[in-house]
């Protein structure tokens, strides 16, 4: 059940029209209880049976968790946080990175270790390291001391299903969400008003802009050799901003519908594009995951407290492990060992080079964006790519000469110049807020006739960049 379906659109006014319409403000279990229900539909809509696994997830992490809450004995809850960690990076590594290592077996040793006559066909359970994180992070929490297990499996199992969330994030820390179940929450207008705004510039960025694009990135990314350089360049760029309209998009929709039941989901990209160093970069693009590899992976190896040395192996651990997290493939490790080298580097420089002044010109600030860009752009190309040998005909691709003059590609370079500027200026946020002041009937015909021009204009219905993952 895809946010940009029909399904979904009949889903969520039947969810929302139970949750408030038929149980009242005092009745929290039971509106729990339709969120509960309702994300596990939601959720088995893709693969029924793997609404099993993410009910044992959801156990054994909260079990877990009570045990810590209990366990005084400072071995026996190295024993119980290990046993998390091993139990939910095993089921992990099963379904995600199962085949991978058996194929890497193979190429060392000549063979596999199982029957070749049934291979590994073991399907990917979709949202698997979305939900394996927060459930991983809250038992992580508990060991730390920096909250208390909860004593309601009821409140735990709808923190890790929440089905606005629940496939593609934002990863949503328990300390976050669960004290947001504790409070009775009334149908609100505002928060009715801002989550529909919401809803309606994710689908949007998806439906219109990031599917777009991804009909010219897909059509040049799967023979490059075929186009000049100058178009499989507009592909690259275009790329960049597929996959981030595509994802920004999906985190707007997850935003806005959590708003409607009253819940705040954190905030998840910052336009990053307008980063002008590595680390900016990653405080900017997909915040929920780049704090979690920080709080939960780095500072665990030591973070920046031992030699400068150690920092460096460390920041490049994580950035290798957040890559491999994407997707069981070399292309998804290169391209996280870019983007540990880019900050590896910038951690160096800037420890060597004298102060900078208070304030740079615009012009250095300008050119260390574009900078910023194109490494992330050259970087994007191994994680679009499905091997490492088609992302170098790629690169080879872009010294071939000549210009593809089509009115599509035409039309994709104009939006994506569109699209450079319009994420230059904070015009969608001010759009939002005067659209907010328009009365309520001017709102509604704007929704009707925003879901009319997205159904009609936008191209064929695709699933998002992130659901592989």
């Amino acid at each position: 059940m895809l946010f940009n379906s029909f399904e979904f659109a009949v889903f969520l006014p039947v969810v929302l029209a139970v949750y408030f319409g038929v149980f009242p403000a005092s009745w929290e279990r039971a509106r729990k209880w339709v969120l509960l229900v309702a994300s596990y539909v939601f959720y088995g809509s893709w693969n029924p049976p793997f609404v099993f696994l993410l009910a044992f997830s959801t156990g054994f992490d909260f079990t877990l968790a009570r045990y810590l809450d209990r366990a005084r004995s400072p071995s026996l809850r190295r024993a119980i946080v290990a046993l998390s960690v091993a139990g939910n990076l095993g089921i992990l590594g099963y379904f995600k990175y199962g085949e991978f290592l058996l194929e890497q077996w193979a190429l060392l040793f000549g063979s596999v270790p199982y029957t070749s006559t049934f291979g590994w066909n073991v399907a990917l359970p979709v949202g698997i390291s979305f939900y394996t994180f927060q459930t991983l992070s809250y038992t992580i929490d508990v060991y730390r001391g920096e909250q208390r297990a909860t004593r309601s499996l009821l409140d735990f199992a709808v923190y890790v299903s929440f089905f606005p969330q629940l496939v593609a994030g934002p990863i949503v820390r328990s300390r976050e969400f669960l004290p947001q179940l504790a409070a009775r929450r009334s149908f609100v207008g505002s928060d009715f008003e801002q989550g529909m705004v919401r809803i309606a510039a994710g689908l949007l960025k998806k439906m219109v802009l990031a599917d777009t694009l991804g009909q010219l990135v897909d059509g040049i990314y799967l023979a490059p050799a075929r186009y000049c350089g100058s178009t499989v360049l507009l592909a690259t760029y275009a790329y960049a901003f597929q996959i981030y309209f595509d994802f920004s998009g999906y985190s707007d929709i997850a935003i806005g519908v959590g708003r409607l039941f009253g819940f705040r989901i954190p905030e998840n990209f910052d336009r990053p594009y307008l980063s002008t160093n590595p680390r900016e970069f990653w405080r900017r693009w997909h915040i929920s995951l780049s704090t979690w590899l920080r709080d939960y992976l780095y500072v665990s190896l030591g973070g920046n407290r031992r030699s400068r040395l150690r920092t460096n192996v460390n920041l490049m651990i994580t950035m290798l492990l957040g890559g491999l997290w994407h997707g069981a493939a070399w292309n998804f490790v290169i391209w996280g060992a870019l983007h540990g080298l880019w900050l590896v580097a910038h951690r160096v420089v800037e420890r060597r080079r004298p102060a900078a002044p208070a304030s740079n010109g615009s012009l250095i600030v300008a050119g260390k964006k574009i900078a910023v860009f194109h490494v992330v752009c050259i970087a994007w190309v191994f994680f679009r790519s499905p091997t490492f040998d088609q992302a170098l005909g790629v690169f080879s691709a872009l010294a071939n000469p000549g210009l593809d003059l089509t009115p599509f590609v035409g039309m994709c370079a104009g939006l994506v110049a569109v699209l450079a500027v319009l994420h230059l200026v904070p015009v969608p946020v001010e759009l939002r807020r005067a659209y907010l002041r328009l009365p309520p009937i001017a709102q509604g015909v704007g929704y009707a006739l925003a879901c009319a021009a997205l159904y009609v204009l936008g191209p064929a219905t695709q699933r998002f960049i992130y659901f592989q993952f």
